[in-house]
């Protein structure tokens, strides 16, 4: 349970993070574009990353022992 609730007040912190510092992300990572579109590359970039966290988690990779 408190490992659990350790790991959600990270990814808690780390969308934060991300939020408030997401216009510098956007104009040090992607190309010279509108505002709007480097705020959508940022968060499009981490949205990818949400989604990628559940396939990783399945057993389709073998376990090492």
């Amino acid at each position: 349970m408190v490992g659990g609730m350790l790991g959600w007040m990270v990814d808690v912190f780390d969308l934060t993070l991300v939020l408030f510092i997401a216009s510098v992300l956007g104009m040090y990572f992607f190309p010279p574009t509108s505002l709007i579109a480097r705020l959508l590359f940022v968060f499009a970039s981490y949205s990818l990353t949400l989604l990628a966290r559940p396939p990783g988690r399945c057993n389709i990779w073998p376990r090492s022992r």
